[in-house]
């Protein structure tokens, strides 16, 4: 099986106007409404599959079928702008990091989700992050940024 990601997107009239677009999949005619399936991924996230002969499905893969509604809309776009924040700066400290994202968590009013740091807390780590959505934890690591040695 070949797989193509698209990291960002924003939803059209269709949600599968998208891999019809930047996957380049085959519409059977013009303007035809776009055919495939949506189904959810186990960590929340969409994935969408062309038209088959051979009737493949969301069941026969051990997913969820996407029914168009997102069940926690806003912590799709917590997840966006938690993502977004730290492509963005790439070194920050976790006490930086850890206040930034209670800060997001309360913009977007998520209740019970709570914030676990681990990993190196010296001046010169830089926080990384993981969303664990089932179990409401976001988890920011320090990893030590290494400098390479001089020859």
């Amino acid at each position: 099986m070949h797989s193509r990601v698209v990291e960002e997107f924003s939803y059209s009239s269709h949600p599968l106007e998208l891999c019809h677009s930047e996957l380049k999949w085959k519409r059977e005619r013009k303007g035809a409404t776009p055919s495939g399936f949506l189904c959810v991924l186990l960590d929340g996230s969409l994935a969408g599959f062309p038209p088959s002969a051979h009737n493949e499905n969301c069941a026969k893969l051990g997913l969820a079928v996407f029914n168009g509604r997102l069940k926690y809309p806003r912590v799709l776009s917590f997840e966006n702008l938690v993502e977004r924040y730290f492509s963005k700066n790439q070194c920050v400290s976790i006490s930086t990091a850890q206040k930034r994202v209670l800060l997001l968590i309360g913009k977007y009013g998520l209740v019970g989700w709570r914030i676990r740091t681990s990993g190196s807390d010296s001046r010169v780590a830089c926080a990384t992050f993981g969303i664990q959505v089932g179990s409401r934890i976001i988890d920011i690591v320090g990893i030590d940024i290494k400098t390479p040695m001089a020859d």
